[in-house]
């Protein structure tokens, strides 16, 4: 997991929806931003500790693995072998 705040500034609007209450549930992990490419794509999560990282596919996050981020969202496979999806709010 890459710490966002070191490798590329957080966009003011994504910066905004990560800490707005009425778009994301607080107390849980949320995913913020995704970045498509050809090169991989990557994930922009906030824990619900407040920390905002990057993730990419293998990176573990809240004893989960990244196993997917598409368009559609980011997919997490947890050591039960269960997939959860995050999507953008709003």
């Amino acid at each position: 997991m890459t710490d966002a705040s070191t490798t590329n500034p957080i966009p003011d609007d994504v910066a905004q929806i990560a800490v707005a209450e009425e778009k994301l549930d607080m107390t849980t992990l949320a995913l913020i931003g995704l970045r498509l490419s050809q090169n991989g794509n990557a994930a922009l999560i906030r824990t619900a500790r407040g920390a905002i990282s990057q993730v990419t596919i293998g990176d573990r996050v809240d004893n989960m693995t990244v196993v997917a981020v598409s368009e559609q969202g980011l997919s997490l496979l947890d050591r039960s072998g269960v997939t959860r999806r995050l999507t953008m709010p709003g």
